[in-house]
């Protein structure tokens, strides 16, 4: 029975030995979600804050959260205890074993215990990075890359909402919303046209090799349109001033229109998008003394309505995506407002595409526990 009894126990230790084997591996299936959606979470939270600052006229700041150092040990103790073995005399009956011929079959243990104790010690540490500097400053005025641009429109997003947030001159259509003529509405008629080639594949774009002395040799990108007796190119045409019977256009990067067999387009800097963006801030529920000041023009509402919302709430919202406390109140965006989480995820695509590295030297650190 004693041999029995110890190698229950020890059953048990390898049992408890073998559950906590796995630590490791349950830590990365349980912290690991939890971080990246917070990193996401804070990244988002950090760019509407800094929407909502260039809104008030006040200076951005982004901090990158660089690297996340998370050191977990585990401490397991396991032991075993008990009171001595006793054996007790006891009077042999007909057809019993004696107690003097077999004192361990008469063996009683008592009191056996198995302590276990493991204890698990978490030490996140949490590196921050200022995105600042001359390296910064100038990549956030520079314009946008007309080839990245480019680059999102293939990889899925609508040409309406690319151009929409990153061009800001379209063959002399100029892409404002508080203009009183109605460029901008062209403008948005052009990419909304745009939008409706692509998707029904009647144009595309393309990469030439130039062969002429003038450009160096440089490759230029080519808007290739399959029919253009296509509705909608016929439309197109005429609202860019382009040559109707021509299926091949250059894409130029320039401010003013060229010619008639070239789309010409100047692209936004970051901080241009971040500013265009800015205006759609709802500040119509916003009670302040200086809301008056901050109210969009009657150019903007449309804008708000069709490519960016950010509400407001005194109260913390139940249903947002993104939500940062500012100026004694919460503003948000919907969680319902597909679009205008669109038109944010894809700025976010764009910074990323055009970020700089932290600044050099040491890094901000925070770290969690003892």
């Amino acid at each position: 029975m004693k041999k029995l009894l110890l190698t229950g126990a020890a059953c048990v230790v390898m049992a408890a030995m073998s559950g906590c084997a796995n630590v490791g591996a349950d830590a990365v299936r349980s912290t690991r979600p939890q971080y990246n959606e917070a990193i996401k979470q804070t990244n988002d939270q950090d760019l509407l804050l800094n929407l909502l600052r260039v809104r008030y006229v006040e200076s951005m700041y982004f901090m990158s959260v660089e690297k996340v150092a998370l050191t977990r040990e585990v401490d397991q103790n396991y032991g075993l205890t008990g009171n001595k073995l006793s054996v007790e005399n006891r009077t042999a009956y007909p057809g019993t074993v004696s107690s003097s011929n077999s004192a361990l079959a008469n063996a009683v243990t008592r009191g056996l215990t198995l302590p276990v104790s493991v204890a698990v010690d978490e030490k996140p540490t949490i590196f921050y990075a200022p995105i600042e500097g001359e390296k910064f400053v100038r990549q956030i005025l520079t314009p946008m890359s007309p080839d990245k641009l480019l680059l999102q429109v293939k990889s899925g997003w609508s040409i309406a909402k690319v151009f929409g947030l990153g061009v800001e001159h379209l063959n002399g259509l100029l892409n404002d919303p508080d203009l009183s003529d109605d460029s901008y509405l062209k403008f948005r008629q052009a990419v909304t046209l745009l939008e409706r080639l692509h998707k029904k594949h009647m144009m595309s774009f393309s990469t030439v090799q130039s062969t002429s002395k003038d450009s160096n040799g440089n490759d230029h990108m080519v808007l290739h349109i399959q029919d253009t007796t296509m509705p909608e190119f016929v439309q197109l045409a005429r609202l860019l001033a382009l040559d109707p019977g021509t299926q091949d256009f250059k894409l130029c990067n320039a401010a003013t229109y060229v010619d008639d067999k070239t789309i010409a387009f100047s692209t936004r800097s970051l901080e241009s998008a971040i500013y265009y963006l800015s205006h759609g801030v709802d500040l119509t529920s916003f009670e302040s003394v200086d809301r008056a000041t901050f109210l969009n023009g009657e150019g903007w509402k449309s804008f708000q309505d069709d490519v960016f919302r950010v509400s407001f709430s005194q109260e913390p919202p139940r249903n947002a995506s993104v939500a940062v406390n500012y100026r004694g109140g919460w503003f948000y965006i919907a969680d319902q407002d597909k679009n205008t989480k669109a038109t944010f995820v894809l700025l976010t695509q764009l910074l990323s595409l055009h970020s700089v590295q932290g600044a050099p030297g040491p890094n901000f650190s925070f770290s969690i526990g003892q």
